[in-house]
């Protein structure tokens, strides 16, 4: 999903500290990525482009995108068992639960 890409930011060869990452979106260059199995048949290996594109540095909070849902501009997710909406301790927790659809609505809304 678009908006909640996780990743993990390496620096200097360690885990990133909570205070060492960077907020914003990160620009990633294009470039080939290795897609497929040699133990899959139906999903043999092979290269593909990709084009160049942003990611967030971090998650997308719950609180992030409750911003999003007040401003009217997306959509409640899913409050099903592990889902951390609607969960007010979880605000500073990413976001899930939510569907392809509702993670391009936010990025566009962010103008991600």
């Amino acid at each position: 999903l678009l908006a909640v890409i996780v990743g993990i930011l390496v620096l200097r060869g360690r885990a990133a500290a909570p205070g060492d990452r960077p907020r914003g979106p990160i620009a990633i260059a294009p470039g080939t990525v290795n897609l497929g199995s040699k133990d899959d048949a139906d999903d043999k290996p092979r290269r593909v482009g990709v084009g160049a594109f942003s990611i967030d540095a971090t998650e997308i909070t719950t609180g992030a995108y409750t911003s999003c849902v007040n401003e009217k501009a997306c959509s409640e997710p899913g409050r099903g068992e592990g889902c951390n909406w609607g969960n007010a301790a979880r605000a500073e927790h990413p976001i899930n639960c939510v569907s392809y659809a509702q993670a391009d609505t936010y990025c566009r809304h962010r103008k991600m």
